[in-house]
């Protein structure tokens, strides 16, 4: 009887494991038919109805593959939408980290006077430490534990002081630690509507510090479920959520 209840046991999780690999699958094949089919409108110049299941892929599948995004912002650019092509251009530059993307960010910016498109050699050395975020930590706290075990090994065997080394050895810990918060990605947004309120609090009622043009990059300090707190040009207030996509 046991045996029997473990056999169909058995079977009722291969059947679920079977089927539910089935269904990635499946999900796999209808994600790769859409973006052909997208990439086909694509090459025929068909940019509008293309661009429908570029965003069907990206809002409903959450796939982004570089080539779509930068499709996405060509698309934009070209029925002159820039705050919509500004965001897709991120996405993009998120992923390849490519500097012909800031670039390109940077002339369109420009172009209409926008502000938070700034970037130094720093913000690019940040990109690349998200990049390979693991690897570079993984080798530091390795070297870092490899250098705890030596300074217990020569207090504990060798019975030598470790005081200068202990305080170097935590000089650098908290450094390290200081550095990964230092270079931790800092939230922003794009404004997609037409000059979007920023306000001294979060309410419809609270006094009007700016209004903030399209395309405008502001960084977003905190946020619920209607309003965020964000900075731009200087400036600290509250926008509608609906005001902006996040990067």
């Amino acid at each position: 009887m046991l045996e029997t209840q473990n056999r169909l046991t058995k079977n009722i999780l291969l059947s679920f494991f079977l089927l539910t690999g089935s269904f990635q699958v499946f999900g796999s094949q209808g994600n790769n038919i859409l973006l052909k089919t997208a990439d086909s409108l694509f090459s025929q110049n068909k940019y509008m109805q293309s661009y429908e299941l570029y965003n069907k892929v990206l809002d409903e599948k959450h796939l982004e593959s570089p080539a779509m995004l930068l499709k996405m912002a060509y698309i934009n650019e070209g029925i002159n939408n820039y705050a919509e092509a500004l965001y897709y251009l991120n996405l993009y530059y998120q992923i390849t980290y490519d500097t012909q993307a800031l670039k390109k960010m940077d002339e369109i910016a420009e172009k209409y006077d926008l502000k938070g498109y700034g970037y130094t050699d720093l913000d690019y050395l940040k990109n690349i430490y998200a990049e390979y975020y693991i690897a570079i930590n993984s080798s530091i706290i390795s070297i870092l534990l490899i250098m705890l075990a030596f300074l217990i090994y020569i207090k504990l065997k060798k019975k030598r002081k470790i005081l200068i080394a202990g305080i170097s050895y935590a000089c650098i810990t908290i450094i390290y630690l200081m550095a990964i918060n230092f270079s931790s990605e800092q939230n922003a947004g794009i404004i997609i509507d037409n000059n979007a309120l920023l306000m001294d609090g979060p309410s419809s009622g609270a006094d009007l510090i700016s209004q903030i043009p399209t395309g405008n990059k502001m960084f977003i300090i905190s946020q619920n479920d209607i309003w965020s707190k964000v900075e731009w040009d200087g400036k600290v207030g509250f926008v509608k959520n609906s005001n902006f996509k996040a990067l």
